[in-house]
């Protein structure tokens, strides 16, 4: 189950590249003070760009000491990438820059992280990710949150459906996938709108899925909304009435 995490983001309308990065540079440095810190690029390339900045060549110690770590203005960074991301944080902050979708969804993922910053390329790579960590505007005076409808019904489902499955298992095992599919099946059949995006969004927000898994389990949304077959290996999981029960209990849920 991944865990909550205090997590923000610099809105990339509100400067240019330089200035945001400076904006998320300056937020690490404050919040590692005695701890260290972890700094997220997709690749080493992608931190030798962070460091021609101007202002910022002495984060090049990142990406040409080995293991990648550097002493930076009295705080130690380390440098994680897609190909190296740790299991545990070890209670650092962590500042991820200019991730993609699949990339933020590993390193949210990150064990032990006391609290995020992500600086993003564009706005949109960061959609989903601020939607499910739950992620505030750094430096922004407007705190007021917007209020997103849950479909309860679809909630419902998805708490049913991760309390019979052993996520330990992942979604290689055909049981978990086959109560996956089913679930999306009956709640298609009967006219309950399925959305990609909102499915993975409750699993992580509401259910504490790993986002990687819950990202794994959205993508059969298509699958059922196309009609696709799809072979039960362990049989079928739900009683034919389960339709009425999830919306019974959608009325309860505030």
């Amino acid at each position: 189950m991944v865990e909550e995490k205090k997590c923000y983001y610099v809105n990339e309308d509100t400067g240019g590249k330089t200035t945001n990065f400076n904006k998320g540079i300056g937020w690490l440095l404050e919040n590692s003070k005695g701890i260290g810190g972890l700094i997220a690029t997709l690749t080493i390339r992608n931190m030798e760009s962070c460091a021609s900045y101007p202002g910022m060549t002495a984060l090049i110690k990142l990406v040409k000491n080995n293991p990648h770590r550097a002493w930076i203005d009295g705080v130690e960074l380390e440098l994680i990438t897609e190909s190296r991301i740790p299991y545990n944080g070890k209670n650092r902050p962590l500042l991820a820059v200019h991730p993609t979708k699949k990339f933020l969804d590993k390193v949210y993922a990150i064990k032990n992280i006391s609290q995020m910053m992500v600086v993003p390329w564009v706005n949109d790579e960061i959609k989903e990710w601020k939607e499910y960590s739950n992620a505030r505007e750094y430096g922004a005076t407007n705190t007021k949150k917007t209020n997103s409808t849950v479909n309860s019904i679809v909630l419902n489902a998805l708490e049913d459906m991760t309390q019979i499955m052993n996520l330990a298992n992942g979604m290689v095992h055909p049981r978990n996938v086959d109560i996956v599919i089913e679930t999306f099946q009956i709640l298609h059949r009967n006219g309950e709108k399925l959305d990609k995006e909102e499915v993975k969004t409750y699993l992580i927000k509401y259910l504490k899925w790993d986002p990687i898994l819950a990202e794994e389990a959205s993508d059969l949304v298509h699958k059922v909304k196309e009609g696709k077959r799809h072979k039960f290996i362990t049989g079928m999981h739900w009683n034919e009435n389960i339709i009425t029960e999830w919306r019974k209990r959608s009325s309860t849920f505030a």
